[in-house]
């Protein structure tokens, strides 16, 4: 199950968790019984919890009955489990038709721990499901209740869908694309303040963190828990690695399944918020994938360090530095062109001759906003500022920017010391030209 699950609560308040789980609860209300499918490394009770609360705060009557109060009773069919659960009648022998005909019967059940149950008792499950549908059909039809009673009934193993017939009464719902990494941004923010990390290291956390989380809320925190900014390649792939060995993962598993067709990100193959692509199933049963339109299909990173996929990862923790860092270098670069037209009143002038030295139109069709490339600052700074303390230090700054900036452009990603330098350049950088 999972590992850290005591923020499970505070990640279901996002906006996209509350939607679904309002959707899933007014298709119970409507009587439709949900077969809701969850990944293995996710524990299904506290978002099924949740989605009756928000049932019986919609006015419906709601049973919780957990299968595990039966475990010691051998050969206990389910009619007898939902009978003694809805009817408190373990005495009498009933069928499912009995149950639904039943008064004071729970309009929505939850029933918990058939995930848990042997595969011969499972199948027995779904044909009584299968029944149960057919039953409140039945009776929708000849309007003895304005809906069925309706069953919410979590599963790990997906090939139990083969056995439940499709049917109007019946609904099955994917625990896939329930957070982004908009969420897991918010989750690190708010968990960075908690843990007392450096601003620097709040930022490192909030982008490269979350990208090598990927969608796995767990995986954020088992990074901000064990990861830090001064890890280098080799120390973020043993702490990967760590999750993946106590998420029960397999590397031979890994090696057989992930096939060289599966890469990092499978955005183009697929963009439904719905369920998982049939094929990747296998994969997705064991935690190890997601998805959203926002971010495509993600493997985890913890797979992808157990198989070595060091290049992969790389590009995860160039991603992350980039989103954050290359908007904040082209606003350095925005602010020392302004900095400079309004000190220097050749600037605009040197710009329009550069521009059109490299080919980037006549001199007088250039505008004079002044605006040009770290590569043109740098060369102006460094035929004035000899003379000048302030523009020395400023050339500093726009020397070691257009370095970084440099790096990112050829996708080569920044140590943690230099992402840490870079944001305190930039602070400094702001402070010259302020």
């Amino acid at each position: 199950m999972s590992l850290i699950t005591d923020g499970y609560h505070e990640y279901i308040a996002f906006p996209e968790p509350r939607r679904r789980i309002r959707d899933i609860a007014g298709q119970l209300i409507e009587g439709k019984t949900i077969i809701w499918f969850f990944p293995e490394t996710i524990d299904p009770e506290v978002y099924c919890q949740e989605v009756l609360y928000t049932c019986e705060s919609a006015g419906m009557i709601c049973k919780k009955i957990t299968l595990m109060e039966w475990q010691e009773s051998e050969n206990i069919l389910p009619a007898e489990v939902l009978a003694a659960s809805m009817i408190d009648d373990k005495t009498s022998l009933y069928s499912i038709a009995d149950i639904m005909a039943a008064e004071n019967l729970p309009e929505i059940s939850l029933v918990l721990g058939v995930y848990e149950c042997a595969e011969q008792d499972q199948e027995l499950w779904c044909k009584a499901i299968n029944e149960w549908v057919s039953e409140g059909k039945k009776n929708q039809a000849c309007s003895i209740y304005q809906n069925p009673a309706a069953l919410l009934i979590p599963l790990h193993n997906t090939m139990l869908e083969e056995r439940l017939v499709v049917d109007v009464f019946l609904g099955f719902e994917w625990f896939w694309g329930w957070y982004s990494q908009a969420e897991l941004r918010l989750i690190a923010r708010s968990t960075c303040r908690d843990l007392g990390f450096s601003t620097e290291g709040a930022l490192w956390a909030q982008y490269v963190f979350v990208e090598l989380a990927g969608l796995d809320p767990d995986l954020l925190k088992w990074l901000l828990l064990n990861g830090s900014i001064r890890d280098g390649v080799a120390e973020l792939i043993n702490c990967l690695c760590s999750y993946g060995e106590k998420q029960g993962w397999d590397k031979q598993w890994l090696t057989q399944t992930l096939s060289t067709g599966y890469t990092g990100n499978l955005a183009r193959q697929h963009n439904s918020t719905l369920c998982p692509p049939r094929s990747l199933i296998p994969i997705w049963e064991k935690g190890i994938l997601n998805g959203t339109p926002e971010d495509g299909i993600l493997l985890s990173s913890a797979a992808l360090a157990m198989l070595g996929r060091k290049h992969e990862l790389e590009h995860r923790v160039w991603t992350g530095q980039a989103r954050l860092l290359l908007p904040l270098l082209d606003e350095a670069r925005r602010k020392s062109c302004l900095y400079l037209l309004e000190q220097f009143q050749d600037w605009s002038a040197y710009c329009k001759e550069q521009a059109g030295i490299y080919g980037r139109g006549e001199a007088d069709e250039i505008d004079d906003s002044g605006l040009a490339e770290y590569a043109t600052i740098e060369a102006f700074l460094n035929k004035r500022s000899w003379n000048n303390p302030r523009s020395k230090r400023l050339l500093d700054s726009v020397h070691k920017l257009r370095s970084v900036r440099n790096q990112l452009a050829h996708y080569r990603s920044l140590s943690g010391e230099d992402f840490i330098n870079t944001l305190k350049q930039i602070n400094v950088l702001h402070n010259i030209t302020s």
